[in-house]
């Protein structure tokens, strides 16, 4: 027997079509597969459709994966085989980005017997339809977070396991949890790992009610927002006279539910507090790039400061973006990595492009050497799928990404901004006493500006120092050549 074309494979990260391949090697009808997990007949159908995928519980595949084998393979050499490859299968989707909190099986009998006990829990389930399990796959369960990124999510379980903890994910029984904030610059990654929380199989089991998301921008129109979560939930907000009647509807409905909220890039304190509407048993989170935004909606203990990658999990972003890019120079990859200070929209920007030019591999590095050597070139970078703020049918520049910040600074503190290149270096620091030399003002004014530039998320301290990234001291460059400093 062939076990290499009788294993069922999958391409990386398309889960529906492994638990496609398993469920169909065993029952001819996902209703038959329903019925002997005691699972609504709608489950299985939902666990393998591409367009609505809902994650199946690990010790499902496990038990797929064992009954796949016991039912198909013959002769104990070929299940020996079949069994390696299908552990290594299931360890495989276990560790894509569809679960970012579940372990990986140890051997064989090590999915085997999580195997049984599932199988023994849902075949002596008095009640059918009634586990939790099923409260969270109940098919009306609204859940509006946005898709995994392509690549992944990459170099965040450290931050994750900290906004989970946050969160008080580890007691199912905790009540009127305070909001948690998520803060930083622009580009650094706050809206990928609220993702990532929407993902994780204990906000699934938490939040049986649903998982809403809405992401505001500069300029949004809180009422829409509003209407759409009342829609979600069930609730007509059309007849409420304003926005302040929609959040007393919305959190009247939300007091006896279990709901996750995730309200994503807010830049006004005022536009926040209309989603202030948890339930005691809810959880919400923001994100926003200000500080004092984050201290009003959550308290500076419950912000969560969102930083950079790490050297190793930039390098694998820019791979899984751009694999030939580090594949032919390893040490140039690295160096783009450094050059872009680690920052994730960098990287998957400068990923993007990079790969388009993949089948001319001496261009592809003249470009990579290129993005080293020239601030504008790095700028410029496009993200395809525009962005709220800025014009929303068109790519958005890093450089104008980043200028959302900068803009709401007034003149003075946007020309001191931009001076703040001369200080060069990689990182760039400077202390108050230099800032106010190069400024030409005292240093209580100087103490002023650096204030106002942290709590946009342009600046943050370092130890005595004050650091701004790579890509904010470029932008800081191109605005003083452009102003004439």
């Amino acid at each position: 027997m062939d076990i290499s074309s009788n294993t069922p494979r999958y391409e990386r990260g398309f889960l529906p079509s492994f638990v496609s391949d398993l469920r169909s090697g065993i029952f001819r009808y996902k209703t038959e597969a329903a019925e002997y997990f005691n699972l609504h007949h709608t489950t299985v159908g939902r666990y393998e459709n591409v367009d609505n995928l809902v994650r199946p519980p690990v010790d499902f595949l496990a038990a797929l994966a064992m009954l796949w084998v016991e039912k198909s393979v013959q002769g104990a050499d070929a299940r020996d085989s079949a069994c390696e490859h299908l552990l290594n299968d299931v360890n495989r989707a276990i560790r894509s980005e569809y679960y970012l909190d579940a372990r990986p099986f140890q051997n064989w009998d090590d999915l085997k017997k999580t195997a049984k006990a599932y199988l023994g829990k849902q075949q002596g389930e008095a009640t059918p339809h009634k586990s939790q399990t099923e409260e969270v796959l109940d098919p009306n369960m609204p859940f509006q977070a946005p898709p995994i990124p392509p690549q992944g999510i990459i170099g965040r379980n450290v931050a994750l396991g900290q906004l989970a903890g946050l969160l008080a994910f580890d007691d199912e029984f905790a009540k009127d949890i305070q909001p948690v904030a998520l803060r930083g610059m622009g580009g650094i990654g706050k809206t990928t790992l609220a993702i990532a929380l929407s993902r994780l199989e204990r906000a699934h089991q938490l939040f049986p009610d649903g998982i809403l998301w809405t992401a505001l921008g500069p300029n949004p129109t809180v009422r829409l927002h509003l209407d759409s979560w009342g829609r979600a939930l069930g609730v007509d907000l059309l007849p409420e006279r304003d926005e302040d009647a929609c959040r007393d509807r919305l959190r009247a409905v939300l007091y006896h539910r279990r709901v996750l909220l995730i309200v994503d890039d807010v830049w006004d304190t005022a536009h926040g507090n209309y989603f202030q509407i948890a339930g005691p048993q809810c959880r919400t989170v923001f994100t926003t790039r200000e500080v004092p935004i984050a201290n009003d909606l959550a308290t500076r203990e419950r912000t969560l400061r969102v930083d950079v990658l790490k050297p190793e999990a930039a390098l694998e972003l820019l791979c899984r973006l751009a694999p030939e890019v580090v594949e032919g120079d390893k040490k140039l990859a690295k160096r783009l990595c450094e050059r872009l200070e680690f920052l994730p929209l960098g990287l998957t920007l400068a990923g993007r492009m990079l790969v388009n030019e993949a089948d001319v591999p001496s261009r592809m590095q003249r470009l990579v050497g290129e993005l080293i050597e020239r601030r504008g070139d790095r700028l410029k970078l496009l993200q395809s799928e525009g962005r709220l703020g800025l014009d929303e049918e068109q790519p958005a520049s890093i450089q104008a990404i980043l200028g959302l910040s900068v803009n709401r600074l007034e003149k003075i503190d946007q020309d001191r901004f931009a001076m703040l290149a001369v200080f060069g270096g990689e990182p760039l620091t400077w202390e108050i006493n230099a800032a106010s030399y190069v400024w030409e003002c005292t240093v209580e004014q100087a103490e002023d500006t650096v204030s106002r530039l942290i709590q946009r998320g342009l600046v943050e301290r370092h130890d005595e120092r004050y650091w701004m990234h790579a890509l904010l001291a470029d932008y800081a460059e191109e605005m003083m050549d452009e102003r004439s400093l």
